[in-house]
């Protein structure tokens, strides 16, 4: 049975060409579009990996993201969370009251913003020395 989204029909424009794809574990349809045979975005040109990064995550997406972009080897929400309300790391994880950053909220979970949360497990997560204070970075 074909999809519902394989159907285009006539209605697009001649400049654009709308691909249909199944999505893995899911009937939904993903859309890449093309206008006159260049990609919309010029970082992807194979249409591979994921481009773009979502504004904001949750302790959960937010692991799944530092495991995906190989920031960190496994992580899960609750070490995230352990990591976020540890002694070791409170001086300098960006989140929450009187931080630089505050915590958002949608649908009863707390979101942060991505850039910041990503700096922080890039730059200072496994960079502490015993005080709790960053190491010099490696002169390689």
């Amino acid at each position: 049975m074909p999809l519902p989204c394989e159907d285009v029909g006539s209605r697009e424009s001649p400049t654009k060409e709308i691909r249909h794809e199944r999505i893995a574990s899911t009937s939904h349809c993903a859309k890449r579009t093309a206008i006159k045979g260049a990609l919309v975005s010029p970082r992807n040109p194979d249409n591979t990996g994921e481009t773009r990064l979502p504004p904001a995550v949750t302790f959960g997406t937010g692991a799944d993201l530092l495991v995906r972009l190989k920031i960190v080897d496994r992580i899960t929400r609750e070490g995230v969370r352990h990591i976020a309300t540890s002694e070791r790391y409170e001086k300098h994880w960006p989140f929450g009251p009187g931080k630089e950053h505050p915590y958002g909220e949608a649908a009863g979970a707390l979101l942060m913003a991505t850039g910041p949360f990503l700096n922080f497990f890039r730059d200072v997560y496994n960079h502490l020395d015993e005080n709790g204070d960053l190491l010099a970075p490696d002169a390689s």
